[in-house]
């Protein structure tokens, strides 16, 4: 895998994971492109990254927006 390549698929991870799937693991598309659920990708790029991308699981420890939380967050993607 070339170095462009590789960027661009660890961007698309990166943006991926600040999207919440912890109620919509059903409808990953709707979830990346949800606004309000931190999704910022258009409906053809949720597609094709759910082509190639899963989501397995997400933790999230940041309950009301870190109050009482840690701030951790974590998305597991296997392709």
């Amino acid at each position: 895998m070339n170095t462009i390549t590789s960027l661009f698929q660890q961007a698309q991870l990166a943006e991926a994971a600040y999207a919440d799937f912890t109620n919509n693991m059903n409808d990953p598309v709707g979830a990346l492109t949800n606004a309000s659920l931190g999704g910022k990708f258009s409906q053809a790029q949720a597609a094709a990254f759910t082509a190639d991308w899963s989501v397995v699981d997400q933790y999230d420890n940041s309950a009301l927006g870190g109050l009482l939380g840690t701030g951790f967050s974590a998305t597991l993607f296997p392709n």
